[in-house]
Formats: structure tokens, sequence, C-alpha cells
């Protein structure tokens, strides 16, 4: 099957589903889809595509495939995921803006910045669903939480989600920010009251999308699998917090010459490109005039960061393990991408949007010092 897209990652996925849904082939001869999507991962995190994370699963993805080069994206996670569902511009979605950003007066109670996926446009995996495909999602929605804007209310049989933009990635749900401290979850539309023992976001999605997928007899078979890794806050699993020990100790400037000469290597960047000037200015200080505690807290929050991209990677490859189990691995076709680049925002800039009253809510979080970083009880950047 031969696809023409202008935006690939915008429309791609939606080209494919349609053609699949509507084309006249029996079920049993149509593939599965099967959509990966990353949070706020880089471009350069992949080794694939010149990074030092090890991601053998993705890399052997895209060998095995195609990687596509000249993605568009918007630069923020809702009017993605708003374009990914439909196929169409944010704002003709309604989602011109995520509804947690403070609006210009003239966006204002205007249909392009309702907040949620809108009536206007369909969601393709009702189309698929109208099809006879099985849906299924888990991860981060984020496209609405009221009711009849849910998962299961756009074409989704079945559906774990977490609603909002952000959350703790164990069990506390602690959210990102005073409006909504403690983060919203919803199985199959009904809001889940507590988090199972053991919960670690990437992990459990990826459990319950293989219980989703069973044995392989629900195909054909759309899965929708949103992590919410590596969003902040960097948190990992214990076995896998110490793995990039000591991998960034030399510094960011340094680690911004590895890649670029990797990227190079691999001919994703040009020779002699010039490198953005914001690297080493604005927010980022040279690293050498930073202090050995300054020093050590940026070290750390990368190892953090490689740890969950690596856990990303291999709860991957156990998706893939369990579709060539099945029988169904070359049945389906597999779309991996990320929603937008990493977010530099500290959590306090979002803190920062609200009156100063409600920040008391945080006077007992846990300890997010250098040492704790990464663990469940620290809510750190």
């Amino acid at each position: 099957m031969n696809i023409h897209c202008n935006k690939p990652m915008i429309a791609s996925a939606l080209a494919v589903a349609t053609c699949l849904a509507t084309g006249a082939a029996a079920a049993q001869e149509r593939p599965n889809i099967m959509v990966i999507l990353a949070d706020d991962l880089g471009y350069t995190d992949l080794g694939v595509t010149g990074g030092e994370i090890d991601t053998p699963n993705l890399d052997s993805l895209a060998g095995s495939g195609m990687l596509f080069t000249n993605v568009a994206v918007a630069p923020s996670c809702s009017p993605t995921r708003s374009m990914l569902m439909s196929g169409t511009d944010a704002h003709l979605a309604g989602l011109g803006l995520m509804y947690e950003m403070p609006k210009a007066p003239n966006q204002l109670g205007q249909p392009g910045y309702i907040g949620h996926l809108n009536d206007s446009v369909v969601a393709f995996p009702a189309v698929l669903q109208a099809a006879d495909y099985s849906t299924f999602m888990v991860g981060k929605w984020h496209l609405g939480m009221d009711e009849g804007y849910l998962p299961n209310d756009r074409g989704f049989d079945q559906s774990f989600v977490m609603g909002v933009g952000g959350s703790d990635h164990f069990a506390l749900q602690k959210g990102v920010g005073p409006d909504r401290p403690i983060s919203p979850y919803f199985d199959n539309g009904v809001p889940v009251e507590k988090l199972p023992e053991g919960f670690y976001s990437t992990d459990f999605y990826t459990d319950r999308m293989i219980e989703y997928l069973g044995d392989g007899s629900e195909e054909p078979f759309f899965a929708y699998v949103a992590y919410t890794s590596p969003h902040w806050p960097l948190q990992a699993p214990e076995d896998w917090i110490d793995r990039y020990a000591g991998r960034y100790d030399e510094g960011y400037e340094v680690l911004l010459e590895q890649r670029i000469e990797s990227m190079t290597d691999l001919g994703l960047f040009p020779e002699n490109a010039p490198i953005n000037e914001f690297v080493v200015g604005g927010n980022q200080r040279p690293w050498d005039s930073l202090s050995d505690e300054e020093k050590a807290r940026s070290s750390r929050s990368k190892e953090i960061y490689a740890a969950m991209v690596a856990n990303l990677d291999w709860n991957i490859g156990r998706l893939i393990d369990h579709l060539k189990e099945t029988g169904e691995y070359d049945n389906t076709l597999i779309l991996f991408l990320s929603d937008n680049g990493p977010d530099e925002k500290d959590p306090r800039f979002i803190w920062g949007m609200f009156p100063e009253d409600v920040h008391s809510r945080t006077q007992n979080d846990p300890d997010s010092s250098t040492g704790n970083c990464g663990f469940r009880v620290a809510y750190s950047v």
C-alpha cells in the first residue's frame, strides 16, 4: 500500500486507518494497526537518531521499516494529539491551545479553544470501530474529561487512561498543578479511585494493552499506546535508576557535541550547521559555571531521563514480543512517534500561573533532593 502524505505525524495514521477500514478486503486480510506515542521525547533520544540511550527495540523497528525525518507536530501535547485523532488542524478539533494554558482575550470563548476534542470532527478510532476493528487505548488521553469526551465516547472499545496532561508516574496520582492536585484516571470511562499497588505508568500501560490484545483472536485491531514517559516528573522503577550513573558527568555541552556528531554521521544533520545559541545561553548556563551541586543535579536528571527512555524501549519490546507470540507481528503496522520534543519547563512554571494561596498544597511534597531524584518518593525535574 502506498500512502502519500505531506504531514506524516498528523495524517498518516488517519490515512492508513481510513484506507484499511473502508477497503473491500476481507477482515482477516486487513492488517492490525498499533500507534505508539511517547510524551515529550527528544528527536535524538533514540539510538537510531544519534542518541546514547539504549533503545534496541525502536532502533530495530526503524531499521526494518521507514524512518520519517520531516514530521510535523504542534509545540505542545493535546493540540498534537487532537490532530492525530482527527486528521484535522488542532483549531478545527477544538484544541488550538492546551486547556491548561492561559488564553489570550481573542481566544476566550472561541470554538478553536474549547479544550476538548469537539463534535465537529470524527475521531478515526470510531471509523475503525464501525468497520469491525477492535479498538484499544492505554495512557495519556488529554482530549477532554467531561461526559461524552472520554476515549470510550470517541471510538475505543476498551481504554485505561490518564485524563490530564501529566502525573506522578507511580501510584501517588500527584498532579502537575494546583488546579488538579490529584490526576484523574479512567477505566473504560469509569473514574479510578486508586491505582494498583506497584503501578508504574509505562509498565502498567504495557501490561494492560497486552491484556486487551489477548491471544490474537481480536483481529483486526487498532491499538493506541499513549505512554506518559518521558514527560516530567522524572521517575523510573528502582532497578532502572542507576543504569546510566555517570554517563552525563561531562556536561550538556559535551552531550550536545556528541549527539550532533552522531546525527551528522547518520545523515540526519547537515555538515557544519550552526548550533542554536539557546543551548549555551538563555536557560542554560555554561557547564563550567555551575556549582558542584548544580552539576550533580543536572547529571542526575539526565540519568533518570535516560532510564525512563530505556524502560520505554524495553516495554515496547514486550509489545513486539507479544505480537510475535500471537502470530500478529507480521500483520501489524506499527507507528512510533512523539507528541512533541522535550519540555524544558520546571513544574514551578505551571504552579506560578496560579494565585499564591493555592501553593500551600505543596507544603508536604515528597523529598525531591538530588539523592532522591527519580524514586517514587520524589517529584522532580
